[in-house]
């Protein structure tokens, strides 16, 4: 390419004298490659071939690529002269550490479209430097470490993430934050099929943005991993994070801020902090700590606190660990799905310290299990230390001819499944008018079938005879209304003669058609 210059010999002389210029093709190139052997200067064109500077001021659509084998120190400009913005930054396999020129202030690199990191190809962000870019993709597969590092003091804004991905068997994929460095990023995806992947935080922060989500590990992947060490900091986002496959989150002697909803998704999977370590976490308001069956979450000595309306759902022989105490507030929820089909299983929650219990505890049969017979039982929790208080409502599962049983012992919660009272329609062990509003609350109903005293599939007037049989003494005989006039007195003095026989553990009515103990 030209550039013609128009050049006045004197300011009266009336001539121009016409010059060819010729300059560095710029456009017309898409791909800068390194070239120099030595490391240099990132803005000195003689560095790249062909020799144009990847996002300076002539060829800020050119990406960079290096290429190479070794190691390379590669000196940015000082952010108060030039940032550069190349289209895209490719290492493929060599190391490359950025630089600030020393004693200056920082230097700023924007990648405008991604970072890509292959087989092997290794990023260093040193001090100084901050390295901002709307995507970033780290990619095992090579016979040495595929790598992403910032360095203590420096900065970054990574948009997506991903680490992991890359073919063959080969060495590992991370992205490493080391101390005194703060990270953005937005979404982030860890893991891959065949590789081991991580994201560590060593005594730096790194934040997600709002809404943003976290995956750890794939379905039948490789080892996923998100660490945070020596007193880092790792903030999550509303969007939630699921660990899946091999996947894992450890947390040692750091904080970790969950601002959504936490899936433990398949068996073998954990949220795990180091025992003693001071760690420390977070769990937002009203978000849900899901923990799938073979799945399960450890938590060091510090408290394990849902006070603030969460809900801890635990699917079969899913389980909580917490070597410290574990509190549920009035607000929270334990929900347990309990599998009838397992001759026996771990606590669901096993805490080394005290439980305060609070809330709700909502037991669910998932579809397809068989029915509970009686005599069937389970232990939720195994406190060491004992309990303090007790739930404040209970939703059980109906289930024809159960009664079920919530004992609080000295150092466990025991849920048994009983044989049902004839009449008894809310399971509470007692045959009374309590009952009777189960029943009329569901008259002719074919789907919520906790007063089907006959069994047939339907709640009708011979399930209300059923009941009235198995009074105690029976009530005299009364015409039958939805709500039979007055029957108010009788039924509430039957209530009263019956108090005597009232189970000490607990009673019951019925919310929303499943089974609230009280």
């Amino acid at each position: 390419m030209f550039r013609l210059d128009f050049s006045p010999l004197g300011r009266h002389a009336g001539v121009l004298v016409l010059t060819l210029v010729a300059i560095a093709p710029c456009a017309g190139q898409t791909v800068s490659t390194w070239a120099n052997v030595g490391g240099g200067l990132f803005s000195d064109a003689g560095n790249w071939s062909p020799q144009n500077v990847p996002g300076d001021d002539c060829c800020v659509a050119e990406s960079a690529r290096f290429d190479l084998a070794g190691q390379r120190t590669v000196e940015l400009p000082s952010a108060l002269s030039t940032t550069l913005s190349p289209h895209r930054l490719t290492v493929t396999q060599g190391q490359v550490s950025l630089a600030a020129p020393f004693g200056l202030s920082e230097s700023i690199l924007d990648v405008d479209d991604r970072i890509d990191l292959q087989s092997g190809g290794r990023l260093t962000v040193g001090d100084r430097v901050t390295l901002n870019t709307p995507a970033l993709a780290i990619q095992g597969g090579a016979t040495s470490l595929t790598q992403l590092s910032f360095a203590t003091g420096a900065t970054g804004s990574l948009g997506s993430v991903e680490v992991g991905g890359g073919g063959g068997v080969g060495q590992d994929a991370s992205l490493t934050i080391l101390d005194e460095t703060e990270v953005g990023l937005d979404d982030l995806s860890i893991g891959d099929t065949s590789h081991t992947s991580v994201v560590s935080v060593v005594g730096g922060t790194l934040t997600q943005s709002p809404a943003s989500i976290a995956a750890v590990g794939t379905a039948g992947g490789a080892t996923a991993l998100l660490a945070v060490t020596d007193g880092g900091l790792l903030q999550l986002g509303t969007g939630g994070v699921t660990v899946a496959g091999a996947g894992r989150i450890l947390n040692s002697g750091s904080e970790v801020q969950f601002a959504g909803d936490v899936t433990l998704a398949a068996g073998g999977f954990s949220y795990r902090e180091t025992v003693g370590s001071g760690a420390t976490r977070s769990f937002a308001a009203s978000s849900t700590l899901s923990v799938a069956d073979g799945a399960q979450a450890t938590f060091d000595a510090a408290t394990l606190d849902l006070s603030a309306g969460q809900t801890l759902s635990l699917a079969g022989s899913g389980k909580v660990d917490a070597a410290g105490d574990f509190t549920l507030g009035t607000e929270s929820r334990l929900h347990v799905t309990i599998d009838t089909s397992a001759a026996s299983v771990d606590p669901s929650v096993s805490s080394a310290g005290e439980v305060t219990l609070g809330g709700v505890l909502d037991i669910e049969l998932p579809t397809g299990q068989p029915a509970p017979a009686p005599g069937f039982q389970r232990t939720l929790i195994a406190a060491a230390g004992g309990f303090v208080g007790g739930f404040d409502n209970f939703l059980l599962p109906a289930v024809a001819g159960i009664s079920w049983q919530v004992d609080v012992l000295p150092t466990s919660v025991e849920l048994t499944a009983a044989e049902a009272l004839p009449g008894d329609y809310n399971s509470d062990g007692l045959v009374n008018v309590a009952d009777y509003t189960v029943w009329r609350d569901s008259l002719d109903s074919t789907s919520a079938l906790f007063a089907d005293g006959d069994g047939n599939g339907r709640i009708e007037i011979a399930d209300y005879n059923l009941w009235r049989q198995a009074m105690l003494p029976p009530p005299a005989a009364v015409a039958l209304a939805p709500e039979p006039a007055g029957m108010t007195l009788l039924l509430l003095a039957m209530a009263t003669a019956n108090r005597a026989r009232r189970p000490r553990w607990l009673a019951c009515s019925i919310t929303h058609g499943r089974l609230a103990l009280q």
